[in-house]
This record gives C-alpha cells, sequence and structure tokens, in this order.
C-alpha cells in the first residue's frame, strides 16, 4: 500500500476568471480571506477539496490534510463508484431548560422573585 500524502494549496483567481493554485508555504503569513485547497489521490486519481467555512488559517488546512491522510490510511475515505454513504453518528439530545414560568422554586426552597409577588398576592392565607 503506498503512503497517502495530502498536499495544502492555496487558490488564487486572475482578473480573467482563471484559478491558479499554489502549494502553500508555512513560513508565510496568508491574509484573511484565503482559499486552502487539499490536493490527494484515491485510486490513482487526483482530487481537489476546498476548505470552506470561516476563519480558515494555513495551520487549520494543515490539520485537515493530517486528518485526510489519516482517513485515506485507515480507509475510511470510500472509494468504490457506488459506495453507500456513511451514517453520521447521531447527536446527543439536550435536556429541556426550564423557564422561569416552570421554574416554581429557586435552589433555596423560594420563588424566585420575579414570581414572588404572584406567590404573596394570590396564596395568602
Amino acid at each position: 500500500m503506498a503512503i497517502s500524502k495530502v498536499s495544502v494549496y492555496t487558490r488564487t483567481t486572475d482578473s480573467k476568471g482563471k484559478r491558479q493554485y499554489e502549494q502553500a508555504d508555512p513560513r508565510k503569513i496568508y491574509p484573511m480571506g484565503t482559499i486552502f485547497c487539499l490536493r490527494y489521490e484515491v485510486n490513482g486519481k487526483r482530487k481537489w477539496e476546498t476548505l470552506t467555512g470561516n476563519l480558515i488559517t494555513f495551520n487549520y488546512a494543515l490539520s485537515r490534510a493530517r486528518m485526510r491522510e489519516s482517513d485515506l490510511l485507515t480507509g475510511a475515505i470510500n472509494t468504490a463508484k457506488h459506495a453507500p454513504a456513511v451514517p453520521a453518528a447521531a447527536q446527543p439530545e439536550k435536556p429541556a431548560r426550564l423557564t422561569a414560568g416552570r421554574r416554581l422554586t429557586s435552589t433555596c426552597g423560594m420563588p424566585p422573585p420575579s414570581l414572588r409577588a404572584h406567590f404573596t398576592s394570590t396564596h395568602t392565607p
């Protein structure tokens, strides 16, 4: 099995709309808004993967390249033409939050200040 190498490139667009790729230099400081791409091979075919999102930096692109290398080495990237999609892990259900109206007592056993006036006026002996 060949070692899979993932390279980091920057993408620029000239005035004619033509895209040009240049290998990223770790010593260079890139301005915000730089488009980073990953280049690697799957089954002998070159693939380009554009990194999307806010605040993409060279260090982030480099870490994504290392993650992609690990995916290629472990076989996590499915290379079959009509392969089924890998199901994503289900997100854990978040606990329900109680609103002030539903929360009748605070931690000390007294109702919250917003409801104290209501309880004292309606529940007087």
